[in-house]
């Protein structure tokens, strides 16, 4: 994950990456001491829960990767708008009742 976000013209000369269980913290505020910030490189900081709520929307759990690009996707099909040239993402499916 750490290669993937490397870019040798962008990227700093020195990577580190903390232990798992560790956040970096800029301030000494409380509110810097909670949660996650979904940026690690350690799998369990990049599972982030999704939930859709809304009419005709049937209760499920769906348990595959889905990128944050297919929100938007997702947004996009569910609003009957056009899409957009520079839109990667996928639709998810199951959440629109195909």
């Amino acid at each position: 994950m750490i290669l993937n976000g490397y870019s040798k013209e962008r990227s700093g000369d020195v990577i580190f990456m903390l232990k798992p269980g560790y956040l970096a913290i800029s301030s000494d505020k409380g509110s810097e001491h909670k949660g996650t910030s979904h940026g690690s490189a350690f799998n369990y900081d990049t599972h982030v829960p999704l939930l859709w709520y809304g009419n005709k929307m049937k209760h499920q759990e769906i348990f595959r990767p889905i990128e944050i690009t297919d929100i938007s996707a997702t947004l996009v099909h569910l609003l009957n708008l056009q899409r957009n040239g520079s839109m990667n993402g996928k639709p998810i499916i199951e959440i629109l009742g195909h």
